[in-house]
């Protein structure tokens, strides 16, 4: 309806306008009380609407708006009490009604509005006569408009329901009942705040006051602040309710503050009054809307309400009125709004529905990966606007996780984008600190904010870094902190990139999700940190967002998926599930698609493997695992990945992952494993990210350091490994473990059998007994034989007890490599020890009291080209293929053929018994040897012996090459293979001896070098004549020198002297010779201290003394190398001890080649082979002539002895084909029927006495000088029984 309006233009009289300058409108109307009644010059005519209202002139241009004059009815006059006037959005006045008055005046100050507005919010706004005088003014730009609906606006405490969003939602009730009016608690310090978003010119703040309940006392000491500038402070006005605070002119600000310092506040509504140029300009920064008709989509829809119905223009919040968009789902929802192109979006608005507002609430928003916003719904707010700053995206979208989403309108404002970042958020990445498993929800995904949906944890200690493996440009970083209650540990929470600072949480009830700008540009840098400043902190979600170029820099460097469609291995196979489905380019997740390799369940103690086939070497950056998806999809959890022998990391299962980023650190390699555990092995993807290397020479040792040349500007992850170009192989496996103690079943050979599965019922652990009293600490050892330059240590923990690891010190030698700190579900320790440290053995050791040693594999890391130059210093294997021999050869059937020597050295290294590809002599308790002519003299180095699978028959064997021992070999469960440092030891033979029953050995490789010039050494000492101090329960001297080097006191053949001082035991070598060393065997049966501190003593024939050295005695070890001094000559060796008994299971005195041979042509030759022979009588066909036939063999029934009757005196004779000077007698004795014949027996030359034989059990050989007595006749003779002579060997020589 139009009407006139009466005008009192400055300097002009009073004139009424046409009806072209004025329109008058109202909000509703009661009966025919129509607005135009208001002007129509008669005061008894009113208009009046229908209960509370407005009344409204629009003017046709601007105005400076003076006063507004009210003429009442006297019967109208009570209903303009508490009417308020507005010049456009600002506010001029209230009346107060007074009896007996029916005009009013309201003084607007001139302000600049092209709209009067009357509003009576209590009950029906009646109006009989409005004047308004007034001036016309040129332009818009000093007009004010209120900006404050719309905004999101907040409370620091709310009671009553008194939401902050009832101070801004454009009602001016002030009565509490009208439900418009905001309430604090009764505490100090109280704020009502609202963020605009962006800098306007305000002018003035409007408060409106509650008035009913004698509450506007409390508008008292109000402050209002706009930005960082108070503008004013209200003093209350008894019946005043409405209060105008007026700003500097000119001041710009994006927010405004109303604080009351003390008691409650209680404001009805806040009207912020903007300059409209000011206005303007923001409009024009913000853009046009860009969304309206944009293609959409919704993650599921409920009956019509289409995802297009929210960009179709329309912003009518009725929901039935078929304008509104809405989800069918209750979890997890989302909308898709696709811009037509490339946008700089600015700001979002989203209207929600006047009846369904609570399915925006906590909703958020992001343009791309790029959060905006979350609508924290109130009741009283129909629009949320959120300022996405110039985010660069042609995607909006909408995540509601934990309701229903419906939403009337969303508007977006921007610009088409003409350069600019574009931010991404990135994905993956994996935490290095924070908790355990639940760490992994900071960055699943799922942004609900609730503890229920298992979408956030609680850390301590409060802090909490993911690692994103390679470095970008890092922008921002958004927090998602708990929604589902009042939690404020994020207050004061620092983040850093790196070790960078980026930015500080300042929490805020009410607020739930904060994003930290990085300084500048941002910030570069590979992981990103949250320190909490208490001692737990509570996070749901963090997203990284990086600049769009140091992105597609970091893909680039990442390079491209080398597996793809190449050669793949499974083990144990299920069905159709083959293992190339995993490199087949497909990551769909559902099993039945066929797009997954599965394998069957492996079986107790047994794990699985998939391995692809790059084809050949390539710098690997990262491997991306993709699980199944809908059905056990935490199956891969410990699942360990590896690039060849190197270990690159283990999967930790966590809820909801899509894939597993793995970071393989630039290593060189050309198969990726991926190892699982005791169940399925299910692999739906497998990506493995790399380049060829730069270099052709991948492996040059010159180049191992990183330089100053090196580029690490691109990423100063480049080198993660820190070396350019190393192949990197695990030498621990097949070496000799040791351990303090063991615990159960905990063997040191669980720690290098190369099963990683870290649960200990499935006997791969190892376990000592806990640091306690005088245990102070506890240790494991694998000795490597060779120095190797050691480059990490990877320790595999318990998965079942993983505590025990921490402060586990790790060792090369004698460098400390590092000490682990436990960090829970993390199972695999890498422990670097640098480029330089060179060690022979690592040990690991655990000094914490109450802790135990307790893990389940070590791996050894050490460069390729390191192991190639120790292989090529090793030697071939020279006894491939070679002649051997064993004592007895077992047959397990006669049509499988028999476990013959010879396939010992065929190279077959399997240790099942099953493939027929080992050697095994017969199941006896006596003595087994088995050995290999090496059919030249070699340089031996290393000697790789390899068992049969589960057998323990090797325990105890020794090692040989010639005379010269190497080692002792100690079998424990689940050891089958030996490393043997033997020192380069020079002989034409290995031999392997077992003193205690069976011999299995499946393969046997004898690595060094044949030689010219070397020579090896003898033993000098075997079957010559002992002597002890004393003798006790049968140990005799010359056991220690019967060839038998058992040190198992019960198998008889070790000495036992009485438990005296000054015991001793001695051998007569009956020569001088050159000693190089004296090989000592102890008794394992007896406690080792007491022949600690044993001498050995070097005497030679004119009773000189040399001092060879003494034995320290080690636990564990029962066989021990005495060197002597270079050039030491010597006939007798003697062992002494000052305090206690003697006990020696074997002693070999090596001598060398050349000081033998010496002694040798010094004897002279044998003059007795095939000589004449007599002997007194013949017991059977036992003649005289079978001691001098060349047969050692010392068994008579097999091969024949001479053998003379046992009765009365008896004599055996040899008669020389010519005089001869005798040097030396050797009697090979009877050993299979009563070998004690011997004693007593004498030898003669002629008739000149050399010795007499005083018989020992262990003696099978008895040696006789008789110093060059010439005669043509050597007798041996016996007062009283037989003599019996296996073999009688005479040395001289001629009479010239």
């Amino acid at each position: 309806m139009k009407c006139c309006v009466f005008l009192v233009l400055l300097g002009l009289t009073q004139a009424s306008l046409g009806q072209s300058q004025y329109t008058v409108n109202q909000t509703s109307v009661r009966g025919a009380q129509e607005p135009g009644l208001a002007v129509d010059g008669e005061s008894g005519t009113c208009s009046q609407t229908l209960g509370p209202g407005a009344w409204f002139a629009e003017l046709r241009g601007v105005f400076s708006v003076k006063d507004i004059t009210i003429h009442m009815d006297p019967s109208q006059a009570r209903l303009i009490h508490q009417v308020q006037v507005y010049a456009g959005d600002v506010f001029c006045g209230e009346i107060q009604y007074e009896a007996g008055v029916t005009t009013y005046h309201v003084s607007c100050e001139d302000i600049p509005a092209n709209e009067v507005r009357l509003v009576q919010s209590q009950r029906d706004l009646v109006l009989c006569e409005v004047e308004i005088q007034a001036v016309r003014v040129l332009g818009w730009a000093g007009l004010l408009h209120n900006i404050a609906p719309g905004f999101t606006s907040w409370m620091t405490t709310i009671s009553h329901g008194g939401e902050a969003a009832r101070s801004n939602d454009g009602n001016t009730n002030s009565v509490w009942g009208a439900g418009s009016c905001s309430h604090s608690l009764n505490t100090n310090n109280n704020t009502w705040s609202v963020d605009l978003l962006d800098d306007y010119t305000i002018d003035r703040v409007v408060i409106h006051h509650r008035r009913d309940s004698n509450c506007g006392q409390y508008a008292e000491g109000i402050e209002v602040y706009v930005g960082d500038i108070m503008c004013g402070r209200i003093r209350y006005i008894a019946n005043r309710f409405v209060y105008t605070v007026k700003c500097p002119p000119g001041h710009r600000a994006s927010t405004v503050r109303v604080h009351k310092p003390m008691s409650y506040l209680l404001p009805c509504e806040v009207q912020i009054l903007a300059t409209e140029g000011s206005i303007n300009a923001v409009k024009e920064k913000n853009g046009p809307i860009i969304s309206v008709d944009a293609p959409t989509d919704q993650s599921t829809t409920y009956s019509v309400y289409r995802s297009a119905l929210a960009v179709d223009g329309n912003r009518n919040g009725n929901f039935n009125a078929g304008s509104c968009s809405h989800t069918s789902g209750n979890v997890r929802n989302w909308y898709k709004l696709r811009l037509m192109r490339r946008s700089s979006v600015r700001q979002i608005k989203v209207y929600k529905s006047l009846s369904h507002g609570a399915y925006v609430h906590q909703a958020k928003l992001y343009v791309g990966d790029v959060f905006c916003g979350q609508i924290n719904h109130q009741i009283a707010q129909n629009v949320y606007t959120f300022n996405c700053g110039g985010t660069i995206g042609d995607t909006v979208w909408v995540y509601q996780d934990a309701n229903y989403l419906a939403m009337c309108e969303i508007e977006v404002y921007g610009h088409e984008a003409h350069g600019g970042e574009k931010l991404i958020r990135l994905k993956g990445g994996f935490p290095t600190s924070g908790g355990d498993q639940d760490r992994y929800k900071i960055i699943d995904g799922v942004k609900s904010g609730r503890v229920a949906d298992k979408s956030c944890t609680n850390l301590s200690p409060a802090t909490f870094t993911v690692n994103f493996l390679e470095g970008y440009m890092v922008r921002k970083v958004v927090v998602h902190t708990r929604m589902d209650t009042v939690d404020s540990s994020t207050d004061g929470a620092i983040v850093t990139v790196d070790e960078d600072f980026c930015g500080r949480i300042e929490w805020r009830n009410g607020k739930y999700v904060y994003e930290i700008e990085c300084v500048g540009s941002g910030i570069y840098g590979g992981s990103v940190s949250i320190h909490g400043l208490g001692t737990t902190i509570y996070l749901c979600e963090l997203e990284t967002l990086v600049t769009e170029t140091s992105y597609n820099a970091a893909k680039s460097r990442l390079g491209d998926n080398i597996a793809v469609h190449r050669d793949t291995e499974l083990t144990r196979t299920t069905g159709a599930y083959d293992s190339s489905l995993a490199v087949d380019g497909d990551r769909n997740g559902i099993l039945a698609h066929q797009s997954c390799a599965q394998s069957t369940y492996p079986g107790a103690l047994l794990l699985n493997q998939w391995k692809v086939d790059l084809g050949k070497l390539y710098r690997v950056k990262q491997v991306h695992v993709y699980p199944q998806s809908d059905n056990y999809r935490n199956y891969l959890d410990r699942a360990k990945v590896y690039l060849d022998e190197q270990f690159c990391g283990e999967i930790v299962y966590w809820e909801g992952i899509p894939f597993y980023q793995i970071s393989c650190g630039n290593m060189i390699g050309r198969n990726v494993k991926i190892i699982g555990t005791e169940r399925f092995l299910v692999l739906c993807e497998v990506e493995v990210y790399g380049k060829l290397p730069e270099d052709e020479d991948t492996e040059d040792p010159t180049d191992t350091k990183p330089t100053d040349d090196d580029d690490t500007t691109e990423s100063p992850f480049k080198f993660a490994s820190g070396l350019k170009y190393e192949v990197l192989k695990n030498v621990a496996p097949g070496h000799v473990t040791t351990q303090s103690e063991v615990h159960s079943s905990g063997y040191p050979a669980n720690g290098n059998d190369n099963r990683t599965n870290g649960i200990w019922g499935h006997q791969s652990c190892i376990h000592t007994l806990n640091v306690a009293g005088a245990r102070t600490s506890v240790w494991w050892k694998v000795s490597l034989v060779f120095n190797y330059n050691i480059r990490k240590v990877v320790i595999h923990d318990r998965f079942d007890a993983p505590q025990h690891i921490h402060q586990l010190k790790v060792y090369a030698g004698d460098n400390l490599c590092g000490q682990i700190k436990y960090e829970k579900r993390k199972m695999v320790y890498v422990v670097d020890c640098g480029y330089d440290v060179h060690a022979s053995e690592v040990k690991i050791v655990q000094e914490t009291p109450g802790l135990y040693l307790t893990v389940c594999e070590i791996e050894v890391l050490v460069p390729q080209k390191n192991i190639d130059a120790i292989t090529a210093n090793m030697g071939e294997n020279v006894a491939l293929g070679k002649i051997t021999t064993q004592t007895t050869t077992q047959t397990p059937h006669a049509t499988q053929g028999s476990y013959s020597s010879d396939l010992a050295v065929d190279g077959n290294t399997s240790g099942d018994l099953n493939d027929r590809s080992c050697s095994k002599t017969f199941s006896s308790n006596y003595y087994s040897r088995w050995s290999v002519d090496l059919e030249g003299t070699a340089q031996v180095n290393v000697i790789k012996i390899y068992g049969a699978t589960n057998s323990n028959l090797l325990n105890n064997a020794k090692v040989y090459v010639g005379d010269e021992f190497c080692a002792q070999l100690f079998s424990q469960p689940k050891q089958s293979v030996w490393m043997v440092d033997c020192g380069s030891a020079v002989g034409r033979s290995v031999s392997i001896v077992q003193d205690n029953g069976q011999l299995e050995l499946c393969e046997v490789e004898v690595h060094g070098h044949y030689v010219m010039d070397k020579s090896p050494l003898i033993n000098i000492a075997l079957q010559k004549n002992t002597v002890q101090s004393s003798t006790t329960a049968g140990g005799e001297p010359a056991r220690a020198v019967d060839g038998r080097p058992n040190s198992v006191w019960g198998r008889q053949s070790c000495t036992y002297t009485s438990n005296t001082f000054n015991a001793y035991w001695m051998v007569d070598l009956l020569a001088e010779y050159e000693i190089k060393k004296v090989v000592i065997h102890i008794s394992s049966s007896h406690n080792i201290v007491h022949m600690n501190g044993l001498e050995v003593v070097a005497i030679r024939t004119d009773g000189s003394e040399s001092y060879c050295g003494q034995l320290l005695t080690e636990k564990g070890t029962y066989v021990y190398t005495v060197q002597c001094p270079d050039g030491l000559q010597a006939s007798q060796i003697r062992l002494q001890h000052e305090k206690t008994y003697i006990i020696l299971c074997e002693v070999e005195v090596l001598a060398t080649r050349e000081s033998v041979d010496k002694v040798e042509d010094s004897l002279g030759w044998i003059i007795s082979r095939d000589m004449k022979t007599k002997q007194s009588t013949t017991e059977g066909t036992a003649v005289s002539s079978y001691a001098v036939d060349g047969n050692y063999t010392q068994n008579h029934p097999i091969h024949y002895c001479a053998v003379t009757l046992n009765s009365g005196a008896n004599w055996w004779s040899v008669e020389f084909d010519e005089l001869k000077s005798v040097s030396q007698v050797k009697i090979y004795n009877r050993q299979d029927r009563y070998p004690q014949f011997l004693n007593t027996a004498t030898v003669y030359v002629g008739e000149t006495f050399c010795a007499e034989i005083v018989y020992q059990v262990a003696q099978r050989v008895y040696t006789v000088n008789c110093n060059g007595v010439v005669g043509k006749e050597l007798y041996i003779r016996k007062n009283s029984g037989a003599i019996q002579l296996c073999e009688v060997e005479v040395r001289g020589h001629s009479i010239a």
